[in-house]
C-alpha cells in the first residue's frame, strides 16, 4: 500500500504580508503542478481556509507506481515557487523492504527534508499487529 496524507500551506512570503496579486500568481502556479494529480484513489486540493490557502493532500494506493515519487518532486516545485510556504506530508510504502515506516516530507523557507516518522512508527507494533 502506497500512503501519503499532509498539508503545505501556500503563501508568497516569509513576513506574511503579501499582496493579492503575488498570492493569485503562487495559486495558478500550484494549481498547474497539480493538474496530473486528479485521479482515483487520491485528491490534492487547494482550500482556502480563514483568509489562508493550502494544498491537501490524500494518496492511497495498492502499488507502488511512482505516485510517492512525484509526491516529493511536487512538494520540492513548490518550495521553489515560494519560500513562504511550508507544511508537511506523511508517506508509507509498504512494499518496501528496508522501509515499512513512514516518512515526513517536511517543507520551510523553500527547502525540502526528508526524515523518518517517529510517531506512528516503526508501524508493527504502533499501529499493526
Amino acid at each position: 500500500m502506497m500512503e501519503a496524507m499532509g498539508w503545505i500551506s501556500l503563501s508568497p512570503s516569509t513576513d506574511r504580508e503579501h499582496a493579492i496579486n503575488q498570492t493569485e500568481d503562487l495559486l495558478k502556479k500550484v494549481l498547474k503542478l497539480t493538474g496530473s494529480f486528479q485521479s482515483i484513489n487520491q485528491f490534492i486540493k487547494v482550500k482556502e481556509l480563514n483568509g489562508s490557502n493550502y494544498l491537501l493532500i490524500g494518496i492511497n494506493h495498492n502499488h507502488n507506481n511512482g505516485i510517492i515519487e512525484s509526491v516529493e518532486q511536487l512538494i520540492k516545485n513548490i518550495g521553489l515557487l515560494s519560500k513562504g510556504c511550508y507544511g508537511i506530508v506523511y508517506v508509507r510504502d509498504d512494499e518496501s523492504l528496508e522501509n515499512v515506516n513512514f516518512r515526513a516530507i517536511k517543507l520551510a523557507r523553500g527547502r525540502v527534508d526528508i526524515a523518518e516518522d517517529s510517531l506512528l512508527s516503526p508501524c508493527n507494533p504502533t499501529i499493526e499487529d
